[in-house]
């Protein structure tokens, strides 16, 4: 039986980073090492997911919510987006207002 190909894994922490951070920033919810290196099906290896996320954890570019779950820092989030987020939320309160108002009539 001939031997099962391996899907080279990124063994770089400067190659992984960013796409740890891409796919943190994509799922906007926390993760702990293990379930990244299996949710991105061991493109990289276990030593270097701990190992960038220590090094993201470090130069504050995520945050551990507790030990050892990572997540995207989102108060790095451009002003301009939490500007948007505001008016959405005015706007939905407005209708929800109008919604109240109309069920009363």
């Amino acid at each position: 039986m001939p031997p099962k190909d391996k899907k080279k894994q990124i063994k770089d922490v400067k190659q992984a980073e960013p796409i740890l951070l891409e796919y943190l920033k994509r799922q906007n919810r926390p993760y702990n090492a293990n379930d990244l290196y299996a949710n991105l099906h061991e493109a990289i290896s276990k030593t270097v997911v701990v190992k960038a996320l220590a090094s993201m954890g470090e130069a504050n570019i995520i945050r551990e919510k507790r030990r050892p779950l990572y997540r995207h820092d989102m108060s790095r989030q451009s002003s301009l987006l939490t500007q948007r987020l505001c008016v959405l939320m005015c706007s939905v309160w407005q209708a929800k207002d109008l919604l109240c108002i109309a069920n009363r009539l």
